[in-house]
Order: structure tokens, then sequence, then C-alpha cells
């Protein structure tokens, strides 16, 4: 208990080199040179234990994956969940909030996320010059139930969060639910970045959260064969 209760956690990838063939091994020229690799996701919680590997196709963004850990993974309930910037989505923040986790990755650029205004015409005083964008909460209220459906499907492992997110992905624009998740997934970015700005305690528990899944990180670099 020393390290906390083990309800918060927070997942990051690693890549590794190749020399066999693997299902899920890449060719990636810009980081890797002629080298195919593989990426391991990894979720580490507050007590610095893993209770979530998997190996990932490196080419796919991380943010297809961090659900996979929270909701296949036999430990503690997490409640709070952290990850850089490659693992955040406005999709996966409409996600974790159907499915009751509260999501709060590390952004680079906060000055250029796009912050948005709940109701149209309200006044939100010295933060009206920041919110820029309208969330059209029609979508949300008119896919409500289907939001639920998916988020108990989720939850009851009826199908891979993986799948469902690859798939959202690739219906942008084209699937009302995928954009009443994306709305919802606006309010609570918004939310998120402003509470970040605002509270310097909020900012360096984001910061040591991450630091410890780095940390395993560094030593499984070291330990790699050929070092």
């Amino acid at each position: 208990m020393k390290f906390g209760a083990g309800t918060t956690s927070s997942s990051d990838g690693i890549r590794f080199g190749m020399a066999a063939s693997s299902l899920n091994a890449r060719h990636l020229p810009r980081y890797f040179g002629v080298r195919r690799r593989v990426t391991l996701y990894k979720h580490t919680t507050n007590q610095v234990n893993q209770p979530w590997i998997d190996v990932v196709n490196c080419l796919l963004r991380q943010s297809t994956y961090v659900l996979d850990g929270l909701l296949y993974q036999d430990a503690s309930a997490i409640n709070w969940h952290y990850t850089d910037t490659g693992g955040f989505t406005e999709l996966m923040f409409g996600l974790f909030s159907v499915l009751g986790f509260r999501f709060a990755p590390r952004l680079r650029d906060l000055s250029d996320q796009t912050l948005s205004r709940a109701h149209t015409g309200a006044d939100y005083g010295v933060l009206a010059s920041v919110l820029k964008k309208d969330v059209r909460d029609g979508l949300i209220v008119t896919h409500w139930d289907d939001l639920n459906r998916l988020a108990a499907s989720l939850k009851d492992g009826l199908v891979r969060p993986s799948l469902v997110v690859s798939q959202l992905q690739a219906m942008q624009r084209q699937n009302p639910l995928q954009q009443a998740i994306q709305e919802l997934g606006r309010i609570a970015k918004t939310w998120h970045v402003l509470s970040y700005i605002d509270d310097k305690a909020f900012r360096r528990r984001v910061l040591v959260g991450l630091n410890k899944g780095e940390t395993l990180h560094s030593m499984a670099r070291a330990v790699f064969f050929g070092r």
C-alpha cells in the first residue's frame, strides 16, 4: 500500500527489433531503418506492477490499444489512467467517459489543442476567447442509448476494445455513433486541458504516473539481448 491502492495506471509502448518472422512485426524506416520491429504495449499501475502486456502493430496509433489493458486485466479496478500524446484521441476521451474511467493524458503542444463550448451562446467569461468550437450535443442525446449499449458490450467482454476503436476510427465522418462519441470526447478533453493548465498538483500526478512505466521501460532496454 506504500505506492497506493493500485487504482491508477499508465500505459505506453516500447519497440524492439525482430530478427525472426513475426505476425506483428512491421517496417517503419523513419524510426527503424531496414529492420522490422514490434511494439510491446504495457500497462503499469501505481503499485509498479504490470497487469497487461500486449504485442501490437507498431504502425497503428497506440491509443487503439489503451482500453484492452483496462478492461481485460485481472488486477484491481482502475479509476484513473495516464498516457502520453500517442495514447490520446478525442475518441478515447469519449469512450473513457461512457465507461466511467478518468482519462488523463499528458498532451504535447497544448496551445494547439482546440477547446469546445458545451452550450452555444452561453457566457464563459474569461474562457470565451479560448473555446473555439461548439459541441453538437444533439448527436450525444440522440445516440445516448447506443453509447451505453456499446459501453456494456465492452465491459462484458463481448468484443475486444481495440477492434471497436480501429473500426470507429475507420468510419470517421461516416458513422453517427462515432461522431457522438467524438463530441462527448471534446467535452471531456476541454475539461481535462483546462484542469491540467490550472492545477500544478494534477500535472505532477500525471507526470509521476507516467514516470513509473517509463522507468520500467528503461530497465527493459538495459537487459534487452545484445546489451
